[in-house]
């Protein structure tokens, strides 16, 4: 026996009819923009709208529209793609419910018998699904291609992703870096095997690039300061002198700990003093300062560098990379060390 909606079915008709409006209006807007056929939408602005999720955003805003926008946004995070398809099957599957609602079948059951769709389509999905091995070139490309459906660069961009899949041994969010350029185009796309960082040289006389780079990370390259609260009263020339040389003997100190780890790279989280900039330059020493937190996880995990402080170098901290370039000699966007 199915549990039937009787003395308030006209009194919750009202906001389901407003569902029902908003998951048609939802379905109309991107079903012509799904598959290989599919068309890009223009806003009142002239602005082409080609994502699914950038059309739900640029309706007018209902709770239905914020659920659905905020389910869309799961979908980009976890796929990176099928947006519009996601947008346009929750939204028929909600204009569905309606009319069964309508109909008098209680929304539990609803649910439940969409419940159990899923489980039986993801089953046959199970059943249908191909293993693909990086031997089978056409089968990687035909897949690609189809996610590239619309695209007007299809030819130039598949090499480049079947080249970046076929080099990645897992392909997560940990692996991969996207850098957009402004006004750039499609076909001004590339492929980066290493790190691509935005972080010019310290010093310009360092060098542009390194081979067999032995990466190093430091917390800072300059003298502390002391921690005890004191003032020091300097009277004459030649006091400021000794003190002066005082601070660049410890610069210098600091500098041959690095030359003698082996390290031919440096990057480090805080600031580095340009004096030590200079010494590291003579010795043919590349540098990189304030470097991010994440980058620095991320040079880390892929070197094998152990971030370290001045006083705890050591053989253990040097990490290894194939080559570290700078920017002017044409790696875009920063540092692009290549493992």
């Amino acid at each position: 026996m199915l549990p039937l909606l009787k003395h308030d079915m006209q009194r919750k008709k009202m906001p389901l009819d407003i569902i029902k409006n908003d998951a048609e209006d939802v379905a109309r807007a991107v079903e012509n923009t799904i598959g290989p056929d599919g068309m890009y939408k223009m806003s009142r602005d002239g602005d082409i709208i080609p994502f699914g999720s950038e059309i739900l955003n640029s309706m007018e805003k209902t709770p239905f529209m914020d659920l659905l926008a905020r389910a869309a946004a799961s979908q980009e995070k976890e796929m990176k793609d099928g947006t519009a398809t996601f947008i346009y099957l929750a939204a028929m599957l909600l204009k569905r419910a309606f009319n069964l609602v309508s109909s008098g079948l209680h929304p539990t059951m609803v649910e439940e018998g969409y419940r159990r769709a899923a489980k039986i389509a993801i089953d046959e999905l199970e059943k249908i699904k191909k293993e693909v091995s990086r031997k089978e070139i056409d089968k990687i490309e035909a897949v690609i291609r189809d996610a590239l459906a619309g695209c007007s660069h299809t030819d130039f961009l598949l090499p480049l992703i079947r080249n970046a899949v076929l080099f990645l041994k897992e392909l997560d969010d940990e692996n991969v870096k996207i850098f957009a350029e402004e006004e750039g185009d499609e076909n001004e796309s590339e492929i980066i095997v290493g790190h691509m960082l935005d972080y010019e040289r310290k010093d310009k006389d360092m060098p542009e690039s390194v081979d067999n780079a032995r990466i190093l990370i430091l917390d800072e390259i300059k003298v502390k300061k002391p921690k005890v609260d004191a003032k020091i009263f300097i009277d004459s020339e030649e006091a400021y002198r000794k003190f002066a040389d005082m601070d660049l003997k410890r610069l210098r100190e600091i500098v041959d700990r690095i030359v003698k780890s082996g390290a031919n790279v440096v990057f480090t989280k805080g600031e580095m003093d340009e004096r030590a900039a200079k010494m590291l330059a003579k010795h043919g020493i590349m540098a990189f300062e304030k470097v991010g937190e994440e980058d620095i996880k991320l040079i880390a995990r892929s070197t094998g560098a152990k971030p370290t402080t001045i006083d705890a170098i050591d053989k253990d901290c040097i990490g290894e990379s194939g080559s570290v370039v700078d920017e002017d000699s044409g790696c875009v966007g920063g540092v692009c060390h290549v493992r």
